[in-house]
This record gives C-alpha cells, structure tokens and sequence, in this order.
C-alpha cells in the first residue's frame, strides 16, 4: 500500500478520487472509502473498488472513480487498502 498514491478533486455531489501505483508489483482488491461530513459529523460514507479488467491497478497506472452521495457535506475524507500482488 506504500506504493499507491491517493488524491481527489472535490465536486458538487462528491469527489473523484484518483489511484496511482508508484510501485513495481501491482496491487489487488483496490479499495477506497469515502467519508463525507457536515459540520463534523459524519454525514455518509461511500466505497468502491478501483481495477482494471484483471481485477488490479498495475505499476504506473491510475484510475479514476466518482464517490457520491445525496446527504449535504463540508468536507470529505478518503482512505483506501489494498492487497499486492506477490506472483505466488
């Protein structure tokens, strides 16, 4: 996890939030939560997963997804896990 870079760009309904592997392995079970808050108080959350089409983000790739909601927010606080993929 080390090796994957998190940023989002905020937007009315929510963000669109970007992974990047820096790494040289790619990683697996790419996921990302989103917390969103109005006034300090957790308003909602979304998760989604971020793959390609053999289920990974492979080294030097980014994908992009938007995580929505329809309750109000302030601010939004993303975190993600990940597995590596090892070639066992």
């Amino acid at each position: 996890m080390q090796d994957l870079a998190l940023s989002q760009d905020l937007i009315k309904k929510g963000a669109v939030v970007h992974v990047t592997n820096n790494g040289e392995l790619s990683a697996d079970s790419v996921e990302v939560t989103a917390l969103f808050f109005k006034d300090g108080e957790l308003a909602d959350f979304c998760t989604a997963f971020f793959n390609d089409n053999d289920g990974q983000v492979k080294p030097g790739a980014t994908l992009s997804q938007q995580l929505t909601t329809d309750k109000e927010f302030d601010s939004v606080e993303v975190y993600l896990s990940s597995g590596q993929n090892y070639g066992w």
